[in-house]
């Protein structure tokens, strides 16, 4: 970022206003990685309590320090046993993540007011300096546990602290904590340009150059990925496009081509964006529906789809005649495994076909 004295290019530069819509879109990952790196942190933390409680223990246990590091112990403990570590508890990762960070910078308050009194508060620093970078999250949510310790530790240290540090010591933890936002900023940053690369990557990987339509490898693996959850209504759709090889035969393969085209966009403007449209390969495309309100629904959407594709023109308005048929089997009621479903829905399409073409067959009810 160039300097600048517009406050307004500060102020989006403090909020972060180019981020969340990429840390939302990728909400799973990140709480991931955030459920990680407090794991990591809490194992560490831990660690460091059973240390400093192992080197104090020839003191009083009533005493300042040992009473502190047992609480610190212990805490660490509590925590390493919340940090989230399967995929559907990963949304609670973050929240944990600022658990952990107010009770280090408490543990840091305390070790450096009431402990070492006459140092310079060099772990409330290294805590301002490098906790608001355990989580990948909204900039200002990062920096906020440190905004807020550090007028506690001011207060905490013109109270208790010597004399003689009392000065350094607010300017020591104002620069760490300064720092600390700087990298919480460029962090982030990075991550945001890393998840849009990837998602670039990935896009240019996982989508079909021609139709733009899902390929068959990633559409299967997202499919899966759904159907393992089993919590929501689902509907596989085959469809195949009517008596294709003729209209290559006549047309030509370029033309083809652009029918291909044509019967992909209109499968993506009949059904939701939360739908998947995938290209299985030749003139054949599968539409996964999550989320299904109703059989009707489902059905309304193939009978609407056949409707809106005869009142569509072919392409460079030529006499082809262009139609479809399609297969579709409901989840959970007949399968709940993609190999399962696709079979059936590849039957369903078979029957379609055998009925007479350009109308739809549900699996489990006759032609229609």
């Amino acid at each position: 970022m160039t300097l600048s004295l517009d406050p307004k290019q500060w102020m989006r530069w403090l909020t972060g206003d180019l981020t969340p819509a990429i840390l939302a879109a990728h909400h799973d990952t990140i709480e991931e990685t955030n459920a990680r790196r407090l794991r990591y942190a809490a194992t560490l933390g831990l660690a460091s309590g059973i240390g400093l409680l192992l080197a104090s223990a020839g003191e009083n246990f009533m005493s300042s320090q040992m009473g502190v590091h047992f609480a610190f112990s212990l805490v660490m403990l509590v925590l390493f046993s919340f940090v989230p570590t399967a995929r559907d508890h990963y949304r609670n990762a973050t929240r944990m993540t600022y658990v952990f960070m107010g009770a280090c910078y408490l543990f840091a308050i305390l070790n450096s007011v009431v402990l070492f009194r006459d140092q310079q508060g060099a772990l409330i620093c290294v805590a301002f300096a490098v906790l608001p970078m355990l989580v990948t999250d909204v900039f200002w949510r990062c920096v906020l546990p440190g905004v807020i310790a550090w007028p506690i530790y001011a207060v905490a240290n013109m109270m208790y602290c010597m004399p003689d540090v009392r000065v350094m010591n607010l300017l020591n933890t104002f620069v760490a904590l300064s720092i600390g936002i700087m990298l919480t900023r460029f962090n982030i940053e990075n991550r945001a340009r890393e998840l849009a690369s990837r998602d670039t990557l990935v896009g240019q990987r996982d989508t079909d150059v021609l139709t733009k339509a899902v390929t068959r490898r990633s559409g299967e693996e997202r499919i899966k990925a759904i159907l393992e959850r089993g919590d929501v209504p689902c509907a596989m759709i085959m469809v195949d496009i009517d008596n294709f090889k003729g209209i290559n035969d006549t047309y030509g393969h370029g033309y083809g081509d652009k029918v291909l085209e044509m019967v992909a966009q209109l499968l993506r403007d009949n059904f939701r964006s939360t739908d998947l449209v995938c290209r299985m390969g030749g003139d054949e495309f599968m539409v996964f529906v999550v989320a299904v309100p109703e059989d009707n629904w489902i059905e309304s959407k193939a009978a609407n789809l056949l409707m809106r594709l005869a009142d569509t023109p072919a392409p460079d308005d030529r006499d082809a005649v262009i139609s479809i048929s399609m297969g579709i089997v409901l989840s959970p009621r007949y399968g709940t495994e993609f190999d399962e479903l696709y079979r059936k829905a590849d039957h369903a399409l078979y029957n379609a076909k055998r009925a007479g073409k350009n109308c739809y067959h549900l699996f489990g009810a006759e032609a229609l």
